[in-house]
């Protein structure tokens, strides 16, 4: 994270905004639906692209909080996240084999590496299809 240093920032104003804005942790608590938070998010990155466009009327800053669209964009990702936590942060079966694969793939061309990743896609989803009962049709 140290690498990051001003979109830790950006991230820390919006949430002290938002402590004066709604109340400290007031997101916490709940009771937005989950797409609100991307909602929230696109509409930042939105007017982030419009800016980085050109547009006159457009600004790199909120104009209700004086922090930036990314710092925004980032903040309603976060809270998603830990939101929707499900006690880890990665499947580790797949983190494993891609892992392993992108350091393998370095060495590849390009259209191999493709061939390979539409195969390992085809055998990800039959094994949702086949496991995962939250899944119906994907």
């Amino acid at each position: 994270m140290l690498q990051f240093p001003t979109a830790i920032e950006a991230h820390a104003r919006v949430k002290e905004m938002g402590a004066i804005k709604y109340d400290r942790n007031n997101w916490v608590k709940g009771g937005k639906p989950w797409y609100e938070y991307i909602d929230a998010c696109m509409r930042h990155l939105v007017e982030f692209v419009k800016w980085k466009m050109g547009n006159p009327e457009a600004d790199y800053y909120a104009f209700d909080t004086g922090c930036s669209h990314l710092g925004h964009a980032m903040w309603n990702i976060m809270a998603l996240q830990d939101l929707n936590y499900t006690g880890m942060t990665h499947n580790r079966e797949v983190f494993e084999k891609m892992g392993q694969f992108w350091q393998e793939a370095k060495k590849l061309p390009r259209e191999e590496v493709n061939q390979k990743l539409d195969e390992w896609l085809q055998e990800w989803l039959q094994y949702r299809r086949t496991n995962d009962p939250d899944t119906n049709e994907v």
